[in-house]
């Protein structure tokens, strides 16, 4: 199993979130989980050319998940991920590649999280990122994306973070919900990347508290 070790960050504000998130994160190859879209179509021949009648397009598939129940949240994953808790934060990583990493700080409830904050959260965390990742690059993603209800903010980046010579494709996404400030980060190996199967576990995670 490869495994991700980072250096402790400048700050104890952002070593929780990398110690509990990043320290030991493995990116394994991401299961293949939804099936290709197949529509069936039928004609019959009696003697003369008869009009084509089309079936009725064949279900996508429902992906076959597992619900992880969080402190104060939920979401679906592929069933054969494995779960990781430690400390109240969960890491679902596949076998034998890919990783979800969701993890929750205590935050005051005064505290303001404007767009400043978040680009200055979002900023440091992948400074100390970067600092133990080769090849480092920073990708083009929207700065906002919405799951949960709530708009998170977002940043992405690729490199070699095993050395191995595996340019790793990695997303953070950060929101201030309560007196909690969620990160979730998430990532695999460039070459298998499968975007379906995380949308799987943004698209159904829910806020519970």
């Amino acid at each position: 199993m490869r495994v991700l070790r980072l250096p402790y960050p400048i700050s104890v504000f952002l070593s929780i979130t990398l110690r509990n998130v990043g320290s030991k994160t493995p990116f394994l190859i991401v299961l293949l989980m939804l099936a290709l879209f197949v529509v069936a179509c039928g004609s019959t021949n009696s003697g003369t050319t008869a009009a084509s009648t089309p079936k009725p397009p064949t279900p996508t598939p429902t992906p076959d998940v597992a619900t992880y129940k969080g402190n104060g949240y939920t979401f679906d994953h592929p069933k054969g991920w494995i779960e990781q808790n430690s400390n109240g934060n969960v890491q679902v990583a596949s076998l034998p590649d890919g990783s979800f990493n969701v993890t929750a700080l205590p935050m005051s409830t005064s505290l303001q999280a404007s767009d400043q904050f978040y680009e200055i959260y979002l900023s440091t965390y992948l400074k100390t990122l970067k600092s133990a990742t080769k090849n480092y690059k920073e990708t083009t993603v929207p700065a906002t994306v919405q799951v949960g209800g709530e708009t998170w903010h977002q940043k992405g980046f690729t490199g070699e973070m095993q050395n191995d010579g595996a340019t790793e494709k990695i997303n953070v996404l950060t929101v201030k919900h309560k007196d909690k400030e969620f990160t979730i980060l998430y990532g695999d190996d460039q070459k298998v990347y499968d975007e379906q199967a995380f949308q799987v576990m943004l698209k159904s995670f829910k806020f519970t508290a």
